[in-house]
């Protein structure tokens, strides 16, 4: 191989990463606060009210609790971008393993703890794609605010009936 077209190679190589460091683009988005969050959330999803936010340490994700507690909204970052999603009560619980199986105990929608000396809030939720969330937060009796409430909206959609995939409640056999 020629060492000058690979020497080439490489310094091309080289320039082009230089110029993206040097026009920002190695810089991921950031959720600066609350308004922050509530107005990138608003922007996708308008009908709804939003009530509280609350945004991780790292500004990397947001919890918004919407329309009295009806429902749940995430701004999570994804690269330079900002995805949202909005949750219902149900998602907060666990998905069923199967129509027919006898239903195993669900592990809790949300856990808090300590890291490093911050409260750290864990959610579950029932989804494929990605399952569990931690927010870092500042302020303990924040972090305990939303866990409590959190709590609350998973033991409502836990006291309703679910309905499977046939719109019949699991273990009511097939639809006819």
């Amino acid at each position: 191989m020629d060492p000058w077209l690979l020497a080439g190679s490489v310094l091309g190589i080289a320039l082009l990463v230089a110029m993206n460091w040097a026009l920002g683009h190695w810089q991921g988005a950031r959720i600066d606060d609350g308004q922050a969050a509530a107005a990138r959330y608003a922007r996708d999803h308008w009908d709804d009210r939003i009530d509280d936010v609350v945004v991780d340490r790292s500004g990397r994700l947001a919890l918004l609790w919407l329309n009295g507690g009806a429902a749940l909204g995430l701004v999570q970052t994804l690269g330079d971008r900002m995805v949202t999603r909005r949750l219902t009560a149900d998602a907060l619980r666990s998905p069923d393993r199967s129509a027919t199986a006898a239903p195993l105990p669900a592990p809790p929608a949300t856990a808090l703890s300590e890291r490093s000396g911050a409260p750290t809030l864990h959610l579950r939720i029932a989804d494929l794609s990605r399952s569990r969330y931690r927010l870092v937060l500042d302020d303990r009796a924040e972090a305990v605010r939303w866990a409590d409430r959190l709590d609350r909206m998973a033991a409502a959609a836990a006291d309703r009936p679910h309905k499977g995939a046939s719109g019949a409640p699991p273990g009511a056999g097939p639809a006819r």
